[in-house]
């Protein structure tokens, strides 16, 4: 699989799993996601409509690819900046990429509503 262009999903740096838990370390977002930052009413006014758009463009390069996220929702999207002049102002989380060669967890992250349009192999 490609490397994701970084610019519109949150990078993730490695992962580590046990039977009962996993770990992905990725990449710092210290607004949190976008979820928490509408509920403590962060983003002004004139940024809502330049952070759709950078979601937009988001999930518009995912699909060009093509990796289909059927969990779009503000607590998937990581809110990099409420400055409007900044961009991108937030990146979409797609954790599951990480395992999309290892069958039984993509199996299980599909079942959670997410999925790689590819074909598995091995």
């Amino acid at each position: 699989m490609e490397e994701l262009d970084t610019h519109f999903v949150v990078a993730v740096y490695g992962c580590g799993h046990t039977d009962r838990s996993m770990a992905i370390a990725m990449e710092y977002m210290p607004l949190g996601s976008l979820q928490n930052v509408l509920q403590q009413d962060k983003l002004p006014s004139n940024g809502r409509v330049p952070m759709l758009l950078d979601i937009a463009k988001a999930m518009a390069y995912l699909h060009s690819i093509p990796i289909i996220h059927r969990d779009l929702k503000p607590g998937n999207v990581l809110v990099c900046s409420i400055d409007p002049t900044i961009h991108p102002m937030a990146k979409f989380v797609s954790l599951f990429l990480s395992f999309i060669n290892n069958n039984k967890k993509t199996e299980r992250w599909k079942e959670n509503g997410m999925h790689h349009n590819t074909q598995h192999t091995g």
